[in-house]
């Protein structure tokens, strides 16, 4: 060790000394700091919540078209490879195809997967929350009121039949609200202007959904106006 001096005078240093420590178990100076964590409160009953997202169910699905078409959703009867019109190349199988929206045997199977796998056979779930998307991904001239009715119509049946008891909450959907929307606005033109229009298919949407809750006593009398104020935005 170097001595150091203080004036005229040199001060002795007193050398450190290593031998003393245990390198199995460092001093307690020497140990981290031990992080706090706060205590989770004890819970005396848990939800189990189902989160459902983007079926784009295409009730169109034809099993065996083409699923390697020229454009366009594949896995429909009407749509072909262009290369070779009149003999299939890759046959659409029953459960779907990478260039194909949702069959329905797709989404049966997965919904009816679902209590097998979480444990909830006989018991549903808390509540449930789909978000969307709903309907196949169909220009939207191909994509009519009645198609979209009959869409919705097939899919909640299957939640209702396939998930047990519990709510089903859903979440107003661009494939769904655009679609509406432009469809209203042409039947509305001639009487409404275009934000009129908007405003009345964005109220007829978030009306709708917390009457229906209601009815099925998923939410209680004074949640309701909460639920038809209440809006979000996404892009």
């Amino acid at each position: 060790m170097t001595p150091i001096a203080a004036g005229s005078s040199v001060l002795p240093v007193t050398p450190i000394r290593f031998d003393h420590i245990d390198h199995h178990q460092s001093p307690e100076v020497m140990s981290s700091p031990k992080r706090g964590f706060a205590k989770a409160p004890e819970l005396k009953q848990r939800l189990k919540v189902l989160h459902l997202s983007d079926f784009h169910i295409d009730p169109r699905y034809a099993t065996g078209a083409e699923a390697n078409c020229t454009s366009g959703l594949c896995c429909r009867a009407n749509n072909h490879n262009n290369l070779s019109p009149n003999k299939i190349l890759a046959p659409a199988p029953r459960y779907g195809a990478y260039l194909c929206d949702t069959p329905i045997s797709l989404a049966l199977a997965a919904l009816e997967a679902v209590p097998a796998l979480t444990g909830t056979k006989g018991t549903g779930f808390a509540f449930t929350v789909y978000t969307g998307d709903l309907v196949s991904h169909d220009p939207d001239n191909q994509l009519g009121r009645a198609y979209i009715e009959y869409t919705e119509t097939i899919l909640y049946d299957l939640f209702k039949r396939m998930l047990g008891s519990g709510p089903v909450y859903p979440a107003s959907e661009i494939m769904i609200a655009i679609t509406k929307l432009k469809m209203l606005l042409t039947r509305l033109e001639e009487n409404l202007h275009s934000n009129s229009a908007g405003v009345n298919v964005f109220q007829g949407t978030t009306t709708m959904w917390p009457g229906l809750w209601q009815h099925e006593n998923w939410i209680p009398e004074s949640a309701v106006e909460l639920a038809r104020s209440h809006y979000a935005a996404t892009w």
